[in-house]
């Protein structure tokens, strides 16, 4: 049984009274090999949400300046085409400490919430438009390779701590109304 002492600090400590918040997944990691123009100079992947909630996918990329696009598959063929829809699109912006160097340049992220579906990644070297990406050519200038991460993460759990705090405050409110009626 759980005394006062010990309830405070489970309030304090919820997270070691209740259990961790459960860690990210990883759906996908490909490596693409980029050439500098045409054929081979956009890579795709492609992925299957199976619960919505919130989504990484970032580049890994040591030789490119890797710029990302990232589309649903409506009609979930694999196939990236016009009835695809944007869903986000992102160039330098993971931070090395996750995604490590890029050249002298910064990898892609992109963080988002995702519904039940199909999507489909589109990775080539900076200064790729979301035409080249739909059309599969960009004309850039460096080739190398560009690991590609998804990661489902885990929901923002309630504060461990807060069921316990509002239990804690509920039973003082009804002890110092208890206390008032004995006096009055």
């Amino acid at each position: 049984m759980f005394t006062m002492k010990a309830l405070g600090a489970c309030a304090l400590l919820g997270t070691l009274c209740l259990g961790q918040p459960s860690q990210a997944a990883t759906i996908l990691t490909e490596t693409h090999t980029i050439t500098a123009r045409g054929a081979g100079s956009v890579g795709y992947s492609t992925f299957s949400v199976g619960s919505a909630g919130m989504y990484s996918m970032y580049t890994m990329g040591p030789t490119l300046d890797p710029e990302l696009f990232l589309f649903a598959d409506l009609n979930s063929d694999g196939i990236l085409d016009a009835s695809d829809t944007l869903v986000g699109h992102d160039d330098d912006s993971c931070p090395y400490s996750l995604c490590g160097p890029a050249g002298r340049f910064s990898n892609s992220l992109i963080e988002t919430v995702l519904s039940v579906g199909s999507y489909i990644l589109a990775v080539s070297d900076f200064n790729f438009s979301e035409a080249e990406a739909r059309a599969g050519s960009n004309n850039n200038n460096m080739t190398g390779d560009v690991t590609l991460v998804v990661n489902s993460l885990p929901a923002v759990p309630l504060p461990a701590g807060l069921p316990l705090l509002a239990t804690a405050l509920g039973g003082a409110g009804l002890l110092r109304r208890s206390k008032r009626r004995k006096t009055a």
